[in-house]
């Protein structure tokens, strides 16, 4: 004998409230907004997805269930034409409708030419900037320098063509110079 037991439930209301220094907002069914579609139902126990950009000047920080749950907002894609990050929302168990809010923090823009910035390029004050450098076919890094928008040098940790700082309450610019790599020069690559 085989026992079943089916538990079925089902899909309740999910809604987002409007934000300080959120500009634009919307829940989906995915993490991927291309592959995933808008909703305003999800399954208790699952997860939604609110995607979010900011006012300028600003970056969307925590998504807040009101249960007061709260799951922090990745990058999603710096530049892509809709939304820039988004946040993993749990739909709480006991849940009868959810509604969620976000929080936004000021943020400073990070930039340089031959740097990637891992997390996009805005960041809050404190917040931790990991970068990596591109290296130009030929050459091999001279030296990595960052300033504020104060021109103040930012405190910089390098290693190889990986590099990290703490974000000031400023702007920065990381600069990365090269130089040619000689013929028979052995460069090493982490």
């Amino acid at each position: 004998d085989v026992e079943i037991t089916l538990d079925f439930k089902e899909k309740i209301p999910v809604s987002y409230t409007a934000s300080t220094h959120i500009s634009a907002a919307e829940i989906y069914d995915d993490k991927d907004i291309y592959y995933g579609v808008p909703t305003t139902k999800a399954i208790p126990g699952d997860y939604v997805y609110l995607f979010a950009n900011a006012e300028q000047g600003f970056k969307p920080l925590k998504a807040i269930n009101d249960k007061g749950e709260t799951s922090d907002f990745v990058i999603y894609g710096d530049g892509i034409d809709r939304y820039a990050y988004y946040a993993q929302v749990h739909v709480p168990d006991d849940a009868t409708s959810m509604t969620v809010t976000a929080e936004a923090v000021a943020a400073h823009y990070a930039g340089g030419d031959n740097i990637v910035f891992d997390g996009g390029h805005y960041y809050a004050a404190g917040e931790t900037v990991k970068f990596t450098v591109s290296v130009p076919s030929g050459k091999k890094i001279d030296a990595v320098t960052a300033k504020d928008a104060n021109e103040a040098n930012v405190p910089l940790t390098v290693d190889g063509t990986y590099g990290s700082f703490t974000m000031p309450d400023a702007d920065v610019t990381v600069t990365a110079t090269f130089k040619d790599v000689e013929q028979g020069e052995t460069v090493n690559v982490k």
